[in-house]
């Protein structure tokens, strides 16, 4: 998405020219066995304080890293209980750095998202999962969904559609519309349920999810650390108000996105194509985060608004026609 905003950018500049975040939790002592020692993880973590988890924070110059660790590890695991894993897309990799999240259950598995394009075209990511779900899973069947479908979400589609064990939902109008026939799709993955939610505005086949077992809501692009980009106002607004009010029935844990972008000083946002982003901000929110920003869409007419852990910016109609474009060749 934010290849075609840079896109957009200049493209706006030349003509303007011409022109003139309260779950039970496990012990972490349940967490003491982990062992997992994938060869191409940066590395892997637990814990369920993501308030204070740091990432990898890339590098200033990729190249010089890769010439001297000659491979480069393109993902980042973080274990948050037995059965739940966050994966991190390394920003040597790709500077999208995508979060991707999965969820392990008794009958079956769910994975959202499968990241942004990097050398192995997502192989490397397949792998990954299905050594998680041999080592700490009770089923190989993987549900693959999306949290949207701009391509830094859905680039390793075609390594998990080669799997037997796989039933990916491919990043397009008419099988999302098939999968999310009603407005609230309940998954029941056998020992914990998720709840996924139309959600659009900061793309028109946007969801969130929210996971019963560890009270994760999962926002995407609608809502994290960063610049949140909205292609349509009015729905952006409804979604966030919807999703405030089906959150403000549920226990939450933390509101989580699929980036940061933001620095640890309030305001500080990364340049777009950033390799490297020391100090980053908490990945983790929370429901009053979510709250404020409800407010704020419904308190002001369409227009940037800021906080210290996010910024909202509508898109301009050369960012909207270029984002129907890309969508138009998916469909």
């Amino acid at each position: 998405m934010k290849k075609i905003l840079a896109i957009a950018i200049a493209f706006s500049s030349v003509s303007l020219a011409a022109c003139a975040n309260t779950s039970t939790k496990s012990s972490p002592s349940s967490l003491s066995g982990i062992d997992f020692n994938y060869s191409n993880v940066i590395r892997m973590s637990y814990g369920q304080d993501l308030e204070n988890k740091q990432w990898s924070s890339g590098k200033e110059d990729c190249s010089a890293r890769l010439i001297k660790e000659s491979i480069l590890s393109n993902y980042e695991v973080h274990q948050y209980d037995k059965h739940s894993f966050i994966i991190r897309q390394n920003k040597c990799s790709n500077f999208e750095a995508p979060i991707m999240y999965l969820m392990l259950g008794k009958n079956k598995n769910l994975l959202l998202d499968t990241g942004a394009d990097e050398p192995t075209k997502g192989q490397e990511l397949a792998e990954l999962v299905q050594e998680l779900l041999s080592k700490y899973g009770n089923s190989s069947e993987l549900l693959v969904i999306h949290s949207h479908h701009h391509s830094d979400h859905t680039a390793g589609d075609s390594a998990f559609s080669k799997l037997a064990n796989v039933e990916l939902v491919a990043a397009n109008k008419d099988s999302f519309e098939d999968f999310y026939s009603k407005q609230e799709v309940k998954i029941d993955l056998g020992d914990r349920e998720l709840s996924l939610l139309k959600t659009p505005g900061h793309q028109e086949e946007a969801i969130t999810v929210y996971d019963s077992h560890t009270n994760w809501l999962l926002t995407g692009d609608s809502f994290y650390p960063g610049m949140l980009y909205v292609k349509n106002w009015t729905d952006y607004k409804q979604s966030i108000a919807k999703i405030y009010e089906f959150a403000k029935t549920k226990p939450v844990s933390y509101v989580l996105g699929s980036h940061v972008e933001m620095g640890q000083q309030a305001g500080q946002v990364y340049k777009i194509g950033s390799l490297y982003q020391p100090d980053e901000a908490s990945m983790a929110m929370s429901l009053e985060d979510l709250q404020g920003l409800h407010q704020q869409l419904q308190a002001n007419e369409e227009g940037q608004l800021t906080a210290e852990n996010y910024i909202v910016q509508p898109l301009n109609g050369v960012q909207k026609s270029l984002s129907n474009l890309v969508r138009w060749a998916k469909n």
